[in-house]
């Protein structure tokens, strides 16, 4: 009798994992991506929760490298489901040479998705691109 209910409670405990399962979010999905330009080197961090239309988790980071009065600044990239690439607004830093600044934010693209995601980094002067550099995720 005692095998019985253990087996029942058993069974019980497996068809509750099952039937909740369906409905669970996916498994979290994690690209990181990092580069090094002439005077900056960044990096991003994007960690999916759900599904590709849902909304992102995004870690972005910068360091200016050089001390020649220009500043740096990072972006998040991404590709739809499309294969369409999407450059995300710049995150710019004024700090100077040996620093560095990290933004949290998010993304979405609730038509197409986000597939996958990458970084550019580069170096400006003034509002002038001086150099980049693009790496894209694992």
């Amino acid at each position: 009798m005692r095998n019985r209910s253990i087996l029942a409670f058993a069974g019980c405990l497996l068809l509750g994992a099952i039937a909740t399962t369906g409905t669970a979010q996916a498994a979290p999905a994690e690209e990181w991506a990092s580069c090094i330009t002439n005077g900056a080197d960044g990096s991003s961090n994007v960690r999916w929760w759900g599904g590709i239309t849902e909304e992102v988790s995004v870690s972005l980071n910068v360091n200016d490298l050089r001390a020649d009065g220009n500043h740096v600044a990072v972006r998040l990239l991404t590709h739809d489901s499309n294969g369409d690439r999407h450059n995300w607004s710049w995150h710019h830093w004024y700090g100077g040479k040996d620093t560095g600044h990290y933004w949290d934010t998010t993304a979405q693209d609730s038509s197409q998705g986000i597939r996958d995601a990458g970084v550019q980094v580069a170096r400006f002067e003034g509002d002038n691109l001086l150099d980049s550099c693009t790496s894209w995720g694992n």
